[in-house]
């Protein structure tokens, strides 16, 4: 019950801020909600791979997703390595890392079960999330 309380929270709160019809459904059902904003927004966000927003039902580890790239060159890794530890230094709320696929991807992990469960600071976050992770976008594409 509580995982469909918090399912429906987030899409009402995307629906009255607007940003709703900027995402894709990717899956809604009893497991998980996933959103992923659609390709046209992410261009005008910043052209990111991907921007996802997953929220589990077995788990109140609640999580934003930004794809900000791929490591295509794997003499880069260690350089990318660098300047992602240090922006993970830098940040209590986005962590930085490099998944096995060679995505470059910022995370914001929201912790919220019941009504420890916010929307409107989930949304608020997405949206400053991007805002953060656009501005450093640039610095790690000049790395690679």
């Amino acid at each position: 019950m509580e995982f469909y309380k918090r399912k429906s929270q987030l899409k009402n709160t995307l629906k009255e801020t607007g940003l709703f019809a900027a995402f894709d459904v990717l899956r809604d059902d009893g497991k998980m909600l996933k959103l992923s904003l659609k390709p046209a927004v992410r261009v005008f966000a910043g052209d990111f791979f991907e921007v996802s927003i997953l929220i589990p039902n077995s788990s109140p580890y609640n999580s934003i997703n930004y794809v900000i790239g791929k490591l295509e060159d794997s003499k880069k890794r260690e350089d990318v390595l660098r300047l992602l530890h240090k922006f993970n230094n830098d940040s209590l709320v986005i962590k930085y890392y490099i998944t096995a696929e060679n995505l470059i991807v910022a995370k914001i992990t929201y912790i919220g079960f019941g009504s420890s469960f916010n929307s409107y600071e989930f949304v608020e976050l997405l949206e400053d999330g991007l805002g953060i992770v656009s501005n450093i976008k640039s610095d790690i594409m000049d790395v690679l």
